[in-house]
């Protein structure tokens, strides 16, 4: 009997500072780490696939972490979106989603924040 495999992301969802037009205020990076699960023991033999971008949201992985990053001054392409993290151990892939959404920042007040 094969154990079940869990996968867990320590972030599945951030949002980025944007003005009312999704141009990125500053340059921003946030990140999420991967925990995979066999059964009762914690494993680190996985591999992260690819993970397709876009939207003006660039994506860069290590062995357990996956991190977004937006530049300033950048256009996102999107209010909000959601990219696909695949992960495989012993030939099983898993395919976990990490949301995100632009924090629209209005031109009346600075400190005013539009959520989407």
């Amino acid at each position: 009997m094969t154990e079940p495999v869990t996968v867990m992301l320590t972030n599945e969802a951030q949002q980025f500072a944007t003005d009312s037009n999704r141009k990125v205020t500053s340059t921003q990076s946030y990140y999420t780490d991967i925990i995979v699960i066999r059964g009762s023991q914690e494993r680190t033999d996985y591999t992260i696939g690819n993970i397709t971008s876009g939207s003006g949201i660039t994506v860069s992985k290590s062995s357990k972490r996956v991190t977004f990053s937006v530049s300033a001054g950048a256009t996102i392409g999107a209010d909000t979106g959601v990219i696909e993290i695949p992960i495989t151990l012993d030939g099983q892939t898993v395919k976990k989603q990490f949301s995100w959404s632009c924090l629209l920042y209005t031109s009346d007040a600075a400190d005013e924040a539009r959520s989407v």
